[in-house]
């Protein structure tokens, strides 16, 4: 199941209850929404288990990725997009506050995307939510990454 099935999970047009218990079925649509999308999360983390670094640091190249995960990094205001090769291969790239980051020009979660970007750093990862059978996993760093192309497609495979 996507996230975004669960907004048509149950039909709500000709609900009779409280206001309260209608509030209490949005909270447990979120945090099963939540729940789907960390499941598909590690999921894909799993996809990595042999995670290898990608390209060479400095050098300039193209990738096609998935995006696994997407989120707003609160110290800076811009956007993190992890993501992984076709190959299992795990890496992460940012993009400032002043970008676009919308769906439909950046790509959101399960979506393909051909991007150009530089290598930047290639580490064990030491976030606990990048780790297989806690283990971490190698991880690139892309950095002056530029979209090149946005394909929707949920698997890649």
């Amino acid at each position: 199941m996507n996230p975004e099935d669960v907004d048509n999970f149950s039909d709500l047009k000709d609900y009779s209850g409280t206001v309260s218990e209608l509030s209490e079925l949005t909270e447990e649509k979120d945090d099963l929404k939540d729940r789907i999308v960390k499941v598909d999360y590690q999921g894909q983390i799993a996809e990595c288990r042999n995670s290898e670094y990608i390209g060479t640091i400095g050098n300039r190249e193209e990738f096609f990725v998935k995006i696994i995960k997407k989120f707003e990094v609160a110290s800076t205001g811009g956007t993190a997009f992890k993501f992984r090769t076709r190959t299992g291969n795990l890496g992460i790239f940012y993009l400032n506050a002043n970008v676009e980051t919308d769906d439909e020009i950046v790509g959101g979660v399960g979506d393909c995307i051909r991007i150009k970007g530089t290598p930047k750093r290639q580490e064990v990862s030491a976030y606990q939510d990048d780790t297989f059978n806690n283990e971490f996993l190698k991880v690139t760093q892309l950095n002056r990454v530029e979209i090149l192309k946005v394909v929707e497609v949920e698997n890649d495979q």
